[in-house]
């Protein structure tokens, strides 16, 4: 009764995660009756674990694969818009393509990208150099980055790397065309989040030759 009628934000950081979290009783998104959690990432990421930058700072990236940060809140009257901000990167920064990257192996064919701010509301899609945005598919997983990382980790430093938490709620996939030519392709990944901001990011790929068939 206490919240009846009222327009919510709540805001916690205890996870160490990033995540927008919806709850409404038959309410329209971002109106009263609704609350909006916002489970906040943290200056210190993964509680400064990880590989060290040129400048010896642990690169801290969180068990759901976001960068240490913060988050800038506007507010004007009852309305509120929340930005996220890598603490070393950019405002432009709000995302990381992790596939395709560099060379495409064989096996290699899904287009794979951890928006670090975005919300099961977000609308996301991919384009292919200057081909037609085709929507990508949200999933709620391990991020294949920080598994990467955890994997190659030093064993002897206990805070070379954090482990993958398995829930990460702001990764997008997408097939990756089998008909691209072999080549230089470049792919950019286009975000509209709940408050109506466009954020893109852009990756080079390059599809090899296939190999002839040797002949006996």
């Amino acid at each position: 009764e206490l919240l009846e009628g009222r327009k919510v934000l709540a805001l916690a950081a205890h996870t160490h995660t990033q995540e927008h979290v919806f709850i409404a009783d038959h309410a329209e998104p971002m109106s009263r009756g609704e609350i909006h959690q916002l489970i906040n990432v943290t200056v210190c990421g993964a509680w400064w674990k990880g590989m060290r930058d040129e400048r010896g700072i642990p690169i801290a990236i969180t068990s759901d694969g976001v960068e240490n940060g913060y988050t800038i809140m506007e507010i004007h009257g009852s309305s509120y818009k929340t930005k996220y901000k890598p603490s070393s990167m950019d405002w432009s920064h709000q995302m990381r393509i992790e596939s395709p990257t560099g060379t495409v192996e064989e096996g290699e064919d899904e287009i794979i990208v951890n928006i670090f701010a975005a919300s099961s509301r977000s609308h996301v899609a991919y384009r292919i150099d200057d081909g037609k945005p085709q929507a990508m598919e949200r999933r709620v997983t391990e991020d294949p980055f920080v598994r990467k990382l955890w994997e190659e980790r030093d064993p002897d430093l206990h805070k070379s790397a954090q482990e993958p938490n398995g829930r990460t709620t702001h990764l997008w996939f997408a097939k990756l065309p089998e008909d691209l030519e072999p080549g230089t392709h470049e792919v950019t990944i286009i975000e509209k989040d709940i408050y109506g901001n466009t954020h893109r990011a852009s990756r080079i790929f390059v599809i090899p030759e296939k190999e002839s068939p040797r002949s006996e």
